[in-house]
């Protein structure tokens, strides 16, 4: 699951950061999804294949890094955007 999540945390803006910059997002990434994992099997929430850790609080640690290497993309913009995100996923789910 780590290097999958180190796939979607740099998803989120693959064209603006360095190699290196890349590389750092996604180990924090692939670190952030081991305690994602621990903490959703703490919390007794199932997630039996990763699929919340990996892709939805990882993604929101990709959505989150954009600004640190876009000059045109803001924290604020990037929080509107998970909220959004968030709410559409859950609205879906429900139906």
């Amino acid at each position: 699951n780590g290097a999958l999540a180190g796939l979607v945390a740099i998803t989120a803006d693959p064209l603006s950061p360095s190699a290196l910059g890349a590389a750092l997002i996604g180990a924090i990434g692939g670190l952030i999804v081991v305690a994602a994992i621990v903490t959703l099997d703490k919390l007794k929430l199932d997630d039996p294949v990763g699929a919340i850790s990996v892709h939805g609080v990882v993604g929101i640690w990709g959505v989150l890094a954009v600004p640190l290497n876009n000059g045109d993309a803001s924290f604020g913009a990037q929080l509107i955007g998970i909220v959004g995100i968030f709410g559409w996923v859950f609205i879906a789910s429900l139906v």
